[in-house]
């Protein structure tokens, strides 16, 4: 029983309508700039169930062992998500995928996503809740 997260996607449409931010048993990532309003290019509905920071972030890249680019995307978005999971499961007691996603959207930050939302809950990855079962 594996945990699958998935990038919402960059086109500003709905990410119910892709795959496989809107397949059943994922959670699927938006992503927010710097001020934590919505990019303006990420998927946004009901398909959405967090977002993370996905703007402007520094990355490791191709190009040698410490090339790095600053870049923006959901995928960008999505390893934050993906982080605060692997920190969740490392302390145990996540023994199902539901039991993950619903560790990240009970200890995600509530009413701070800023602006037009478009069906997505207004949830922001946080990993306040480590140490918390």
């Amino acid at each position: 029983n594996i945990p699958l997260i998935a990038a919402a996607g960059n086109e500003a449409s709905d990410a119910c309508e892709g795959s496989p931010s809107g397949a059943k048993d994922v959670l699927t990532v938006g992503a927010t700039d710097k001020t934590d309003a919505p990019a303006d290019f990420t998927n946004f509905g009901s398909c959405v169930e967090i977002f993370g920071p996905g703007v402007e972030i520094t990355s490791a890249w191709i190009g040698g062992a410490s090339a790095k680019k600053t870049i923006s995307g959901t995928s960008m978005a999505t390893p934050h998500v993906v982080g605060v999971a692997a920190l969740y499961i490392s302390q145990g007691g996540l023994d199902t995928a539901q039991a993950v996603f619903d560790k990240l959207t009970s200890t995600g930050v509530k009413d701070v996503v800023k602006g037009n939302l478009n069906g997505s809950p207004n949830l922001l990855v946080f990993n306040g809740g480590a140490g918390s079962k």
